[in-house]
């Protein structure tokens, strides 16, 4: 159980950089490519930490940065930025603060 919350703490204290870092790439003109690493990476380790609907939402952005929709994604980064602190309290509460 420590590697799991290992995990989840890991998760919680990194969710805001990982949403600035993919909001800051999808706001850049050139940005595809680190939009699609940052998204990658939250698609991926939410589907590990069970954020099921924050890992649909990430890749739902994942596909429209793939077409070259940056800037049509700002609604979808909302409901990710919103998600995701859902998803960080949720894990929060599981772990009674040891995350």
């Amino acid at each position: 159980m420590p590697l799991v919350r290992n995990f989840a703490s890991d998760y919680v204290g990194m969710w805001e950089y990982r949403c600035r870092r993919l909001a800051e790439a999808v706001a850049r003109p050139n940005g595809k490519d680190e939009a699609l690493d940052a998204v990658i990476s939250l698609k991926v380790t939410s589907h590990m930490i069970g954020g099921l609907r924050l890992a649909g939402l990430a890749g739902t952005l994942e596909a429209q940065i793939r077409k070259g929709a940056l800037r049509e994604s700002g609604v979808l980064l909302s409901e990710i930025r919103e998600c995701g602190q859902g998803t960080v309290q949720a894990i929060r509460r599981r772990y009674s603060g040891q995350a």
